[in-house]
C-alpha cells in the first residue's frame, strides 16, 4: 500500500516537471525565437519541433541528426539559419526533413522561392 502511494506521488511529480519543462520551452520559443521579426529563420524546423511534447522533442533532437547522418552541432546550425543568410541546408537533407515532418515538398522553407517559368525567359521580347 505504501509502495503504491509512493509510485503515485512520483508519477504526479514527474508530470509536474514535464509541464514546467514544456512551459520553459514554450517561453523560450515565444519570447526569444518567435519575435525575431527582423531576421526570421530560413526553415521551419523549430516550428515543427516546438509543437512536439517534451518527451518527443528530446527524442527528436537526438534522433534527427542520426537519421540525417549529420552531427548534433550541424543540426543545431541548420535550425538557426536566418532568412537573410547565404548559408543553406543541402537539398537532400531538406527533402528528408520535409518527409520526416510530414510536410509538402518545398514547405520547410519559411519564404518560398518564386521564379517565372523558363519559357518566359526564353521567348524573345516583342517590340511594340
Amino acid at each position: 500500500m505504501l509502495l503504491l502511494k509512493i509510485i503515485s506521488i512520483l508519477v504526479v511529480v514527474n508530470y509536474i516537471f514535464q509541464i514546467i519543462n514544456l512551459t520553459i520551452i514554450h517561453f523560450k520559443y515565444y519570447f526569444f525565437y518567435k519575435d525575431m521579426t527582423e531576421n526570421p529563420k530560413k526553415y521551419k524546423i523549430n516550428d515543427y519541433l516546438y509543437q512536439l511534447a517534451v518527451k518527443d522533442y528530446r527524442k527528436a533532437i537526438q534522433t534527427l541528426p542520426k537519421i540525417l547522418d549529420i552531427s548534433l552541432n550541424t543540426f543545431h546550425n541548420y535550425r538557426n539559419i536566418l532568412g537573410n543568410e547565404t548559408q543553406d541546408i543541402p537539398y537532400e537533407k531538406v527533402v528528408m526533413m520535409e518527409q520526416l515532418f510530414g510536410m509538402e515538398p518545398g514547405s520547410l522553407r519559411t519564404q518560398p522561392i518564386e521564379v517565372s517559368n523558363l519559357k518566359d525567359f526564353l521567348q524573345p521580347i516583342l517590340k511594340s
